[in-house]
């Protein structure tokens, strides 16, 4: 007979919360604090309670240091930061905190039960906490305790960091009551200097995401060690190589390693821009995460010489290698590469493009020569004049911002219109399109690039769920409007194509 676990009682809380807050379920326990699902009855709202075991706060000036780190966590508003509501410390009960409630899951969970995270996953998240970083120490506000355990995964699929300050001055006051010599797995993540009693600035918690970066591309911290001398001294010598990792962005991780922190990424600010230009060059949409069967070639314009079009042969065009690092998990199957043209295949579309530029040119000089009798190709269609083949067919004008929001609308109307896309996910699809428009005009925000990130990434994770429960009749329309995404992204104002 399977016997039931009784549900733990839960813990008092100090008087002023007490009469605010009632406690519903344990979530989470450890060695520091319990982690409880509450309510907030004023309010009717849910919340998380994080409540303190006594022993660590014995201390009057440790007491004193949790007020003032909570107070500063909840000056912070940012929406990768979990929100800091209330904080008490009274003489009978154990200390407890208010926070903002995440569902979802912690990252630590996620890489214990997936292991290593495709690198287009595992980069979105480092940026993610890279720009949560960025705001807090705008601020002047250092973590001091990023790891996995305190990011938070919501069901949006968003990153939100926790516990500033809080968890770091827990766990100095619990290493500071045990004597084990061991390594805790929060010291995997600490900076060198953290490590020789130095005060943790920025650059600390710049060190700890290229540590949760690397954890991410490879399953594991980057030192395996067993004891803080034994990680100093590993410390020393940054891996080369972050398995896993593209070589493009393993030369992104590998600085964030430097025992040195002035040779570190200058701030969370860059590391976290450095991020997002390499999901938008080097893993542009799909580069890493699918790839075609074969590689497709742009089309060669040669007006008004039909037999030059078939030139480029077709074996040497199917030997094309794909994109590299083209089978991460998640992909979207029925999204090939749109932004970037592997090396290889600009090289052979540029030998076309000359073969079929001197084909060309030989197919409109040949009836020019003394006693040659014009060709069948000649004789049926008019020949160009010599200025008209030599210009190629003008480009047309990259689309403006506003215009890029326009046609993604028109073609959400027209896909609803032939019943390709249901009303009210095409409603809702407008909606975020106009939220994109409106996060890149505040520039007054100081947190504008970080909303107009979040915004692409509703409206694109909007498109692959409405595809997958049917409300975007075909794969047809739902890539079409990833692509109209893509003419927004790049032309909204500073990305370097208005």
């Amino acid at each position: 007979m399977r016997v039931t676990a009784p549900e733990p009682e839960p813990p008092r809380l100090p008087e002023s919360l007490a009469e605010r807050y009632v406690l519903e379920q344990r979530l989470a326990s450890g060695g520091s604090a319990e982690v409880w699902r509450g309510r907030d009855t004023v309010l009717e709202r849910l919340v998380a309670v994080k409540v303190l075991h006594r022993h660590l706060l014995a201390d009057p000036t440790t007491r004193t240091r949790l007020i003032q780190e909570a107070r500063a966590a909840a000056s912070l508003s940012h929406p990768g930061i979990v929100a800091v509501y209330d904080v008490a410390i009274d003489e009978e009960a154990s200390a407890a905190v208010i926070l903002e409630l995440v569902e979802g899951e912690s990252l630590a969970d996620r890489l214990k039960r997936e292991g290593a995270l495709p690198p287009r996953a595992a980069v979105r998240i480092a940026a993610e906490v890279a720009e949560a970083l960025a705001h807090a120490h705008e601020r002047g506000v250092v973590h001091r305790d990023v790891k996995a355990a305190n990011v938070l995964l919501g069901v949006d699929g968003e990153a939100r960091l926790a516990d500033f300050g809080i968890a770091r001055l827990l766990a100095d006051e619990a290493q500071r009551l045990t004597d084990t010599g061991t390594i805790a797995g929060t010291l995997r993540y600490l900076a060198p200097e953290q490590l020789r009693g130095e005060p943790a600035g920025p650059p600390a918690d710049v060190y700890a995401v290229g540590v949760l970066l690397t954890e991410m591309l490879t399953g594991q911290p980057p030192y395996q060690i067993s004891s803080p001398v034994a990680l100093a001294e590993a410390q020393l010598t940054p891996p080369m190589v972050i398995e896993g990792a593209p070589p493009s962005l393993s030369a992104i991780v590998r600085p964030t390693l430097d025992p040195d922190p002035e040779r570190r990424p200058s701030s969370a600010a860059a590391l976290a821009a450095e991020l997002r230009r390499w999901l938008e060059t080097d893993a542009a949409p799909g580069a890493l995460d699918s790839a075609p069967d074969e590689p497709t070639l742009p089309a060669i314009p040669l007006p008004g010489i039909p037999p030059v079009l078939p030139v480029p042969p077709a074996p040497p065009v199917t030997q094309v290698p794909s994109a590299p690092a083209s089978s991460g998990p998640g992909a979207r199957e029925t999204r090939p590469p749109r932004r970037l043209t592997p090396v290889p295949a600009v090289v052979i579309a540029a030998v076309v493009m000359l073969v079929a530029l001197a084909l060309l040119l030989a197919a409109v000089t040949v009836p020019d020569a003394p006693g040659a009798s014009p060709s069948p190709t000649a004789s049926a269609t008019p020949s160009p004049s010599p200025s008209a083949t030599a210009s190629p067919t003008p480009a047309p004008s990259p689309l403006t911002f506003s215009e890029a929001i326009d046609a993604f609308k028109d073609l959400v109307d027209s896909g609803e219109e032939e019943g390709l896309v249901e009303s009210e996910a095409a409603e809702d699809l407008r909606d975020l399109a106009d939220k994109i428009a409106s996060a890149v005009g505040d520039d007054d925000d100081d947190g504008t690039q970080g909303e107009i990130n979040r915004a692409f990434r509703d409206l694109r994770r909007a498109i692959d769920r409405f595809e997958q429960d049917g409300r975007i009749g075909s794969a047809e329309m739902a890539a079409s409007l990833q692509d109209a995404v893509d003419d927004i992204e790049a032309a909204q104002p500073g990305s370097g194509s208005d």
